[in-house]
C-alpha cells in the first residue's frame, strides 16, 4: 500500500509541476466582436451591402409608386365615403344623398383595399426573392473576408455583437476588441471582383 501511496504522489507531483508547461505550449484564444448590423450603416457600412440596396431600391420604384397610388386612391375614397357618411347623419341636411354612388364608392374601396393588399404581398415575396438573390453572394463573401481577417489578425473567435444583444446573451465583457469598423475600412478596401 506505501509503494501505491508513493507512486501516486510522485504522479501528481509530475503533474502539477508539468501543468505549467502544457499550459504555455497551447495558444491563446483571442476573442473579438464584430457588429454586423453596423454592415448596413448608411454613412459608414459596407459598400457593396449599400449599392445593391440602392439597385434593389431603383429596381422596385415602379411598383412601390404603384402601391403608393393606390394607397392615395384609396385614402382618397375613404375621405369621401366619411363625408357622405357625415352628410346623411347630420339632421340639418336637406341635400339628398345618393345612395347608389355612396355604394359604388364603398365597392371600390372594397376592391382597392384587396388590389393593394394582394400588390403588397406581391412585392414582398418579389422583393424578398431578389434581396436574397442579390445579398446572398454578398453576404458570403463578406463571411470569407471576415474569416481571413480574423485569421490574419490572430482572432480564434468572432463573435457577432449585434445578434448577440439581439437575444440578450451577452451578459459581460470587457478589454475584448470591436473590430466592426476596422474589418469594414478592410472589405471596402478589396478590389471589386469581376
Amino acid at each position: 500500500m506505501k509503494k501505491f501511496r508513493s507512486l501516486f504522489l510522485i504522479l501528481l507531483t509530475a503533474l502539477v509541476f508539468s501543468a505549467p508547461a502544457f499550459a504555455q505550449a497551447k495558444p491563446a484564444t483571442r476573442i473579438a466582436l464584430v457588429d454586423t448590423d453596423f454592415f448596413y450603416d448608411q454613412k459608414e457600412g459596407i459598400t457593396k451591402i449599400l449599392n445593391a440596396y440602392k439597385q434593389l431600391e431603383v429596381e422596385f420604384k415602379p411598383s412601390k409608386t404603384e402601391l403608393e397610388t393606390l394607397a392615395s386612391k384609396l385614402r382618397t375614397l375613404e375621405t369621401e365615403i366619411k363625408a357622405i357618411t357625415d352628410q346623411s347623419v347630420d339632421p340639418n341636411n336637406r341635400v339628398p344623398i345618393d345612395r347608389d354612388a355612396a355604394r359604388a364608392k364603398a365597392d371600390e374601396v372594397d376592391r382597392l383595399q384587396r388590389d393593394l393588399k394582394f400588390k403588397q404581398e406581391d412585392a414582398n415575396r418579389r422583393y424578398a426573392s431578389r434581396e436574397e438573390a442579390v445579398l446572398g453572394p454578398i453576404i458570403n463573401d463578406i463571411g470569407d473576408a471576415l474569416g481571413d481577417f480574423a485569421k490574419q489578425k490572430g482572432f480564434t473567435m468572432v463573435f457577432d455583437l449585434g445578434k448577440l444583444a439581439q437575444q440578450r446573451l451577452i451578459v459581460y465583457w470587457t478589454d475584448t476588441p470591436n473590430i466592426t469598423k476596422e474589418f469594414i475600412q478592410f472589405y471596402n478596401s478589396k478590389p471589386v471582383a469581376k
